[in-house]
């Protein structure tokens, strides 16, 4: 997956530098959690699990999931469920 992430990134063209930095910054966690895997081996619950990884232990400073914060709360409602929250329901609490 990591070679296909640098193939990628190094095949761009004509696009400026701050938006080849922000791909790299994007793929940063797709690097790091599904790196060891080759593309066709990826299965959608592989990115099920990736999107939980991002919202709950990729995140290292408690600052950014206490409950107080949104992030934190976000984190909160979409990990209740073990089979995750449908985009209708957050869009629906997003009135907290």
């Amino acid at each position: 997956m990591t070679r296909r992430c640098d193939e990628w990134l190094a095949g761009r063209r004509g696009i400026r530098r701050v938006t080849l930095y922000s791909y790299e910054m994007d793929l940063k966690p797709v690097r790091r959690y599904l790196g060891g895997k080759k593309l066709q081996q990826l299965t959608k619950a592989d990115g099920d699990a990736m999107v939980k990884w991002m919202l709950t232990e990729a995140r290292t400073s408690p600052r950014t999931t206490r409950q107080t914060r949104w992030r934190g709360r976000v984190v909160a409602l979409v990990s209740e469920p073990p089979e995750g929250i449908p985009a209708s329901e957050l869009a629906r609490r997003a009135a907290w």
